[in-house]
Formats: structure tokens, C-alpha cells, sequence
């Protein structure tokens, strides 16, 4: 992952992406409910493990 002033960066020159910062916004809005879904899901589908107590 990458700091919050990296990201910054990124978005700020088109030079690297080649899109506006209005774009990247509209595209990260389109993807985000879809990343979250995904992230649930992961969680929500892997085995949990519990520590044994020993009181």
C-alpha cells in the first residue's frame, strides 16, 4: 500500500495516469462497493481459528 501523499501525487499528474483526478474519483466510486463485497466475502468464507483458554 501506499501513503496518503503518494497517493496524492498519483492523482494529481495526469502525466502518470493519464487521467483527471474527476475520473479517478468517478472510477474509485464505481469499484469501492465492489472491492468491499469482495473483502466481506473473503472474510465471511475463511475458517476462523479460536485459542484454546486455559481457564
Amino acid at each position: 500500500m501506499v501513503g496518503i501523499g503518494v497517493r496524492e501525487a498519483i492523482v494529481g499528474d495526469r502525466g502518470i495516469t493519464g487521467l483527471t483526478p474527476e475520473a479517478i474519483a468517478a472510477i474509485a466510486a464505481e469499484i469501492a462497493p465492489i472491492w468491499e463485497q469482495q473483502r466481506i466475502d473473503r472474510l465471511v468464507s475463511r475458517a476462523r481459528s479460536r485459542a484454546v483458554s486455559s481457564d
